[in-house]
């Protein structure tokens, strides 16, 4: 095994960690905004909708009352706040992991653990693997919380990753590239 690019593989797919939670949780609060807005909304037509109308509460009770139903039976369609927010923790922790795992790849490329290339490697090894025993929970917790993660969005997430990946280790610049080809 290779420990650079294990660290690599492991920044990477923080990386993506912290893309996906990102992405999942804006939009499940923006689902849960929408569905408090429709309930508010359906709650105030049926309260005053009886002056044009003296169906609408009953309209408006029967499409609260099978929402509410339907929110307590598919309780995938609207995530709580609490678990959104387990998830933007445990997003906290990929950012300062990733941020450890930085580090841990400066220290290994300038070999700050030893000018030897076989202790560097070891040394840096160890670190490693202390960091990733410190991730295992997180990831089983994570895994619980997403719910569902289409192939499209991976897709589009390991992209966005090897861009930011190329930005930042690599210096390439999509900007660069269109300058210089004009």
């Amino acid at each position: 095994m290779s420990i650079k690019n294990r660290i690599w593989d492991e920044l990477f797919w923080a990386k993506v960690c912290i893309l996906c939670i990102q992405r999942y949780t804006s939009w499940h609060r923006r689902y849960n905004r929408w569905y408090e807005t429709f309930i508010a909304l359906t709650a105030s037509f049926g309260a005053f909708g009886f002056l044009y109308d003296h169906l609408a509460p009953l309209f408006s009770t029967l499409v609260i009352g099978f929402v509410s139903v339907a929110k307590a039976i598919f309780p995938s369609l609207i995530q709580k706040e609490e678990e959104l927010s387990s998830l933007d923790v445990i997003s906290d922790f990929y950012v300062a992991y990733m941020m450890n795992l930085e580090r841990l790849y400066y220290n290994y490329q300038n070999k700050l653990f030893d000018k030897d290339a076989d202790i560097n490697d070891h040394l840096a090894a160890e670190h490693f693997f202390m960091l990733k025993e410190s991730e295992c929970e997180k990831q089983s917790r994570m895994n619980k919380l997403l719910r569902k993660i289409s192939d499209k969005e991976h897709s589009f997430l390991n992209n966005e990753a090897t861009d930011y990946v190329n930005r930042v280790y690599f210096n390439k610049y999509e900007d660069e590239r269109n300058n210089k080809s004009m």
